[in-house]
């Protein structure tokens, strides 16, 4: 299947279950009723196999997916003072930044594989060392 399609589809099953989640939200929401950050990030939290399983496919997608994601995975934190959760939302966004980090390593691989560094006479004593987890670019 096309990544563009799944990314779009995704993207619709995101917008089903915040604005499900919206319609339910209250502005005092207590730890034992009502929903807050830590509802929409456990409900998002899901989705990020999907995106780890489009970077090898479409990094591009993947990476657009993980942005969305985040987006919806905090929810209206401007509901009221306690709709920002409890804190639990520590697990979901730290695997969405690990989805993140892998994304861009992947980024990386691929950009190394097509990019040549091209030097010029009047450089050749000059260099520019760059440096991305360890790893040499140029």
């Amino acid at each position: 299947m096309n990544s563009g399609k799944i990314y779009k589809d995704l993207i619709k099953s995101f917008n089903k279950i915040f604005n499900a989640l919206l319609r339910k939200q209250k502005p005092q929401a207590t730890l034992w009723s009502g929903v807050t950050a830590d509802t929409f990030a456990q409900e998002m939290f899901p989705f990020i196999g999907a995106a780890n399983a489009m970077v090898e496919h479409s990094p591009k997608h993947a990476f657009l997916l993980v942005l969305c994601l985040g987006d919806y995975a905090y929810g209206d934190i401007e509901c009221g003072a306690k709709s920002c959760g409890w804190g639990d939302t520590e697990d979901p966004f730290q695997a969405i930044d690990n989805c993140l980090l892998n994304i861009i390593d992947k980024r990386m691989e691929l950009a190394l594989q097509f990019w040549t560094p091209k030097t010029t006479p009047e450089r050749r004593n000059w260099s520019l060392t760059m440096t991305w987890r360890n790893t040499r670019i140029c």
